[in-house]
């Protein structure tokens, strides 16, 4: 299935929305997650504030950090529209 630029940039922004809500709910800061990244903060608000697009690397170390699977991370990204995002319970990740 081809994904047009437009959906490939909703679907990553989808991802840091998850990543981000779930770094809030768990009462970790920008720069605890930058630190063991080894990325700059500011670079972390960026791609947080959908100004940049984190590499899979970094998204990786993210959700690792967070205790989550990249696998299901994805699958939550790709199941889900901006309301659900609001909603769901990362914590436990359930998918619909």
């Amino acid at each position: 299935i081809f994904m047009k630029i437009r959906d490939a940039h909703k679907f990553s922004d989808r991802v840091v929305d998850i990543l981000r809500e779930e770094r809030i709910k768990q009462g970790v800061s920008q720069y605890q997650i930058a630190l063991h990244c080894d990325i700059s903060k500011s670079a972390l608000s960026y791609i947080e504030k959908h100004e940049r697009r984190p590499t899979l690397y970094t998204l990786a170390i993210i959700a690792s950090y967070l205790n989550i699977k990249l696998s299901d991370l994805i699958r939550l990204a790709e199941n889900t529209n901006e309301q659900y995002i609001s909603s769901v319970s990362y914590t436990h990740l359930t998918l619909p």
